[in-house]
């Protein structure tokens, strides 16, 4: 039950700022980037393979969403560690 009342907290405290929209809004931008950037990068490569007469099967999550979702991973990471420091300043 402690748990839930410090997250209720961190959340509260989080969408009542503007600040935390901007970094929302910012890290939406740079995950939208990177994602379109794999995206690109896998279009490029099935082009290239297809004109070369080489049709090696492509995964596309080894391209788009693995290296996506890592970025994800990254970025959850950074928020956990923001929000035990403010868990530990509460206590």
């Amino acid at each position: 039950m402690n748990t839930l009342t410090i997250a209720r907290k961190e959340l509260n405290s989080y969408f009542r700022s503007p600040i935390a929209y901007g970094v929302m809004a910012f890290f939406a931008l740079i995950a939208g980037y990177f994602f379109y950037a794999s995206v690109l990068y896998f279009v490029r490569r099935g082009i290239e393979s297809s004109m070369m007469g080489q049709s090696f099967p492509m995964d596309i999550n080894e391209f788009v969403i693995r290296p996506f979702f890592d970025l994800s991973a990254t970025s959850s990471c950074m928020v956990l560690r923001r929000s035990s420091r403010s868990c530990g300043e509460l206590m």
